[in-house]
């Protein structure tokens, strides 16, 4: 589209938490099944996050999705 300046945006870490739980019991939105650590990231691996947030940026992305973000950023 001509003119029109789009913005991309990367959801690219979500952390394995305890804080969806609530959420999801409200929601009534609980996995039938297994659990959704398939493509959460363990909270340990900071590594890991930082380069698939490394990775979305390098392919454009520009803006970073991190959730839940409070708990872990700035974290040492």
């Amino acid at each position: 589209m001509a003119g029109k300046i789009y913005q991309s945006l990367a959801y690219s870490t979500q952390f394995a938490s305890a804080y969806y739980g609530p959420f999801r019991d409200v929601a009534q939105s609980a996995p039938s099944f297994g659990d959704r650590k398939s493509y959460q990231m363990d909270s340990a691996n900071r590594l890991e996050a930082i380069n698939e947030s490394l990775q979305d940026e390098a392919q454009g992305a520009d803006i970073l999705m991190v959730k839940p973000a409070l708990a872990y950023l700035g974290r040492r």
